[in-house]
């Protein structure tokens, strides 16, 4: 049914009011935002319904059908300036989220037991510019430089000597603020934010390094390698002796 927004104490009708309490990445061209008035939300007051066209969420709030999270702090953006819910029974599906454009990747499926399409770092939009010496050359889009940076940084992590060290003593593999380079990379293909991604409960330590996997590009060198290896086992064994 997709995602439902309370908005306390609001009284407009601007999407531009989601962007301003952190909910803009919840938003793209491919939706309409419906901003429905309610007297009594999560919070027990009033304040503005928000649920997406296309789509069918309920317009409407009730405690005893939904489940409902309140917005943490994020940096100056206080707590409870949102609150984030769906229907208990019809919880939100990759689709629910999907934009019009992916960036390309894998499908990983995490622990809503559904799959979601990871984008890699690798097929990151460019844009053709010139260097210095009149060149041209492909540069990341600014608003994936960001994410492309963290997971270039992450892959040299992955292949580091330290790191296989930790793996092998803690048996585990923790992606440094995991839940939020989770949230960076589903973002590129689907309308969520971590908040999104919390409430959920999408991620826990072993998806957020499947993820990581892909969006570094380490799951498609191991795949080349892995396939090169095969065809290398398979000439050998077809060569004359």
């Amino acid at each position: 049914m997709g995602i439902l927004i309370f908005l306390p104490d609001y009284e407009g009708d601007d999407r531009n009011e989601l962007a301003a309490r952190g909910l803009g990445d919840l938003i793209d061209s491919s939706v309409d935002a419906i901003f429905t008035p309610i007297s009594k939300g999560p919070t027990g007051g009033g304040g503005k319904l928000v649920t997406f066209y296309p789509g069918n969420a309920p317009r409407e709030y009730d405690a005893k059908l939904q489940t409902w999270m309140e917005a943490p702090p994020d940096g100056e953006l206080k707590a409870g300036r949102y609150w984030l819910g769906y229907v208990t029974k019809s919880k939100p599906r990759p689709e629910d989220f999907q934009r019009a454009t992916l960036i390309d990747g894998e499908p990983v499926v995490l622990c809503d037991d559904k799959v979601w399409v990871i984008p890699c770092c690798e097929y990151a939009p460019k844009r053709i510019t010139r260097d210095k010496g009149g060149d041209e050359i492909r540069v990341v889009k600014t608003e994936h430089a960001l994410w492309v940076d963290w997971s270039n940084a992450l892959y040299q992590l992955f292949v580091s000597e330290g790191f296989h060290a930790i793996v092998e003593k803690e048996s585990v593999v923790r992606i440094p603020n995991g839940l939020k380079y989770a949230a960076l990379s589903l973002v590129k293909n689907y309308r969520v934010n971590i908040d999104t991604i919390d409430l959920l409960e999408l991620i826990d330590e072993h998806k957020a390094f499947d993820i990581a996997r892909v969006a570094t590009g380490m799951s498609i060198i191991e795949r080349l390698c892995h396939e090169k290896k095969n065809s290398e086992q398979s000439s050998q064994a077809a060569s004359p002796k």
